[in-house]
């Protein structure tokens, strides 16, 4: 062999021995949530040699052993502390960190820019987690949302509803505005602030994340608050088939397919779901379709994930009733909408690419990559509605971490760009078969956010978050209608609006926490609000703005048997926008007023029995109460000053048990109040009060990798009668009296099945 071969063995040896050498002179490894193989950033590991490291976003941290390392000093705020003993060959650690709470599983929430304990929060925040929804079985968002203190959502039909948080969307006809919602960041809110949630099929979902008050500084319009879908974390290197299948009262039948195929570096999941329900009312039959595709990869500097949601709809009206016939035939349709077998179908796709780009241990990108497409069809008695639109945008933000052993300091830097192209048409009616074109009008929105935020933690108990959002907003109407010789197009350009926050989280035990905030918000007026009854734009509409203020404590007690979380807050509104009713379908935006919210919400969870039982008793409670008042607002010479806005219940129970022996068989017992509403301004009407029960049992058995669940309830026990939404500021039409009132469902039944294989995975680096 000649000395160039040796030569070239001995160099490589040596260089062999330097990566081995460089290899082990570091300890590195991820910190992950127990429950969910969650990484979690911002994680405190002290060395026995005194070197020191925070986990990054990826829950990845690495720490020199160049003096030796036998343990590792773990603690996170909400997790219980730990030692990981180190021995000299470990180099890569996966280490599971359990919840500090017994009664209630601590919660990792992502919407605040970053991911963080929820008890290290600086503000009110509620999460709807996939257990939550595996045992209520609910066919939308309602009954879920309905359980948080502070939110109301009126349920008029499977399609038909209205999200209210802390007062703010009261007064949206048929939908919700006021807030904004996402879907692993892609918007579910229209261009004009219209938010419909309640399409998304809940077997996609991980968790819901609910911010409530003003969330301008992050995610811009959106005086309420802002909600969160979380698609479901699934694992690498992990293969899945799950079957669930659902019957109940009238004619309803619901089934979804689900399977996924993972990699240690790549996932594909797909989920296919059908819902059908004739309905109790006349004219009240629904059938939605809707596929997920959800696939990710990741390497060691990028990490992605692509979301495709796709639904076909179609959902018969039967519109609301007036008193009459709401109290002697609720079961009936709206005499102009039976006749007419109103309805509205349509189709929707959303999809997004989100990306994270690890540039180095310090620094991250956040990219959303989005896009939608819906068109729609809907048979009124007094015209026929087309409408379709095509919308777009990225949102993306910088992270830049500075760590030490008493400080982290995160740079978060970024902006948002959404555009959409809006087409409506009006038709004539014949009986409800189109006739003649009324009108055609295209319209451009057009919305920036550039915003920052700034947060520092101090020994790892003290949070302070200052935040700001520059908003610039522009509608570009397109008059299309050209048989009347009347051009309305128009541009329309929003003053630029600045949204500051700023709040504060301090820890006094690891497991309670206080926090206060203030912060700005502002909403954008809706297409009906933005233009006159003759297709005109409204050059004088604004955005509504306030800003709030609230304080509030949550944390666990009584060695983590007892958690609870209680809210204090006051809003201050101007500007208000007043949708002034014209006719059953015309309606003109005005800024006729100023309002104020105020409010008290709390929740607490109790676990009975001890740790080391059979069985689990949880209790919890939840109760808010709200005085939410017009501080100025004159309509039609009339002062309403003082008056209470309608559409809010004033005081809102909920109370519920849940019991489960060994993981296996569960039943939950829900009572819940609800405190009278004003249907008007004037407050001279109100609808009563109304008490609703609820049951639910189940069984769950795993064996090996396969799981069986089957589950039954029943709905509204004691067949309350109550209206489950209101139409605000009904009028009358001819001599027929106001249609208020969407009634309830009555006692009704259900009943199911899941059958789940899984191949157990594991976290691979």
């Amino acid at each position: 062999m000649s000395e160039n071969s040796y030569l070239r063995k001995i160099v490589l040896f040596f260089l062999l021995m330097l990566f081995i050498q460089k290899s082990n002179s570091q300890v590195s490894g991820y910190i992950l949530d127990a429950e969910n193989d969650y990484p979690l950033t911002g994680v405190n590991i002290i060395a026995s040699n005194g070197n020191f490291a925070i986990t990054d976003i990826q829950g990845k941290f690495s720490i020199n052993k160049d003096t030796g390392i036998d343990t590792l000093s773990i603690t996170y705020i909400g997790y219980k502390s730990i030692k990981q003993i180190v021995t000299p060959r470990d180099s890569i650690l996966i280490i599971r960190l359990q919840s500090a709470s017994y009664a209630l599983k601590t919660a990792i929430i992502t919407s605040y820019q970053s991911s963080q304990n929820i008890l290290s929060v600086p503000g009110s925040i509620n999460v709807i987690s996939s257990g939550d929804i595996q045992m209520e079985h609910p066919l939308n968002i309602a009954p879920l949302l309905n359980k948080i203190p502070g939110i109301y959502m009126h349920s008029g039909a499977l399609n038909t509803n209205r999200i209210v948080i802390r007062g703010f969307g009261s007064r949206s006809p048929y939908s919700s505005n006021r807030i904004k919602a996402y879907f692993d960041d892609i918007p579910l809110t229209t261009g004009d602030g219209q938010t419909v949630i309640e399409d998304i099929d809940l077997s996609n979902i991980g968790s819901v994340e609910i911010i409530k008050g003003p969330t301008s500084s992050i995610y811009g319009s959106g005086l309420g608050g802002t909600i969160n879908y979380k698609s479901k974390n699934l694992f690498y290197n992990h293969h899945l088939m799950d079957i669930n299948t659902q019957i109940g009262s009238f004619g309803m039948v619901k089934y979804n397919i689900i399977g996924g195929l993972g990699k240690d570096n790549f996932y594909i999941n797909t989920n296919f779901s059908n819902l059908q329900r004739e309905g109790y009312r006349e004219n009240s039959r629904f059938n939605r379709n809707s596929a997920v595709l959800l696939t990710g990869f990741r390497n060691t500097k990028v990490t992605g994930k692509l979301l495709l949601n796709y639904i076909d709809l179609k959902a018969f009206i039967p519109s609301s009733l007036n008193e009459n016939t709401y109290i002697n035939n609720p079961s009936s349709a709206a005499g102009n909408w039976l006749a007419v077998k109103g309805y509205e179908k349509y189709k929707k796709l959303h999809t997004g690419m989100g990306l994270i780009f690890n540039i180095n241990p310090n620094l991250f990108n956040f990219t959303t990559l989005y896009g939608s497409m819906f068109d729609s069809y809907e048979t009124r008695p007094f015209n026929i509605l087309s409408e379709s639109s095509v919308a777009g945008g990225f949102r993306s933000r910088f992270m830049y971490l500075q760590t030490s052993t008493r400080f982290i300091s995160k740079y978060i830097i970024g902006g948002e760009l959404f555009t959409e192209n809006y087409n409506w048409k009006t038709y004539q009616t014949i009986s409800g078969v189109q006739g003649s074109i009324l009108s055609n009008n295209a319209e451009k929105r057009h919305h920036l956010n550039v915003f920052g935020q700034y947060d520092l933690t101090i020994k790892d108990q003290t949070l302070i978050s200052i935040g700001i959002n520059f908003n610039q907003t522009l509608y570009l109407l397109d008059d299309k209608y050209y048989s009347d010789s009347i051009d309305q197009s128009a541009d329309f350009t929003f003053r630029p609006i600045i949204s500051p926050r700023i709040a504060a989280n301090y820890s006094f035990h690891k497991n309670l926490a206080v926090f206060a905030s203030l912060s700005h918000g502002f909403s954008n007026p809706s297409v009906e609000e933005t233009l006159y009854p003759d297709g005109a734009i409204n050059p004088q509409i604004k955005p509504e703005q306030g800003y709030n203020i609230e304080f509030g404590s949550r944390g666990s007690v009584f060695e983590n048997h007892i958690l609870y979380d209680i809210s204090v807050y006051s809003a201050f509104v101007k500007d208000l926008i007043v949708p002034m009713r014209l006719d059953e379908d015309q309606f003109i935006g005005l800024n006729a007023g100023k309002t104020i919210h105020r409010g008290f919400e709390s929740s607490f969870k109790v676990s009975v029995l001890p740790e080391d039982s059979d069985d689990d008793i949880i209790i919890s409670c939840l109760y808010s109460l709200s005085d939410i008042r017009f501080r100025e607002f004159i309509k039609d010479t009339l002062n309403y000053a003082n008056k209470k806005l309608p559409g809010i219940p004033r005081q809102i129970l909920n109370t519920s048990v849940f019991w489960r022996h060994r993981e296996a068989f569960y039943g939950i017992i829900n009572y819940s109040f609800t405190g009278k509403m004003f249907v008007d301004d004037a407050n001279t009407l109100a609808v009563k009060s109304y008490n609703l029960v609820n049951i639910s049992v189940g069984y769950k058995r795993n064996f090996n990798n396969f799981s069986l669940h089957i589950f039954a309830g029943v709905q509204n026990v004691l067949n309350e009668h109550y209206a489950s939404m209101i139409l605000v500021n009904a009028l009358p039409s001819g001599n027929n009296a106001p249609r208020y009132y969407y009634p309830g469902d009555p006692r009704n039944y259900y009943a199911g099945i899941n059958l789940s294989w899984k191949k157990p995975g594991k976290y691979q680096l």
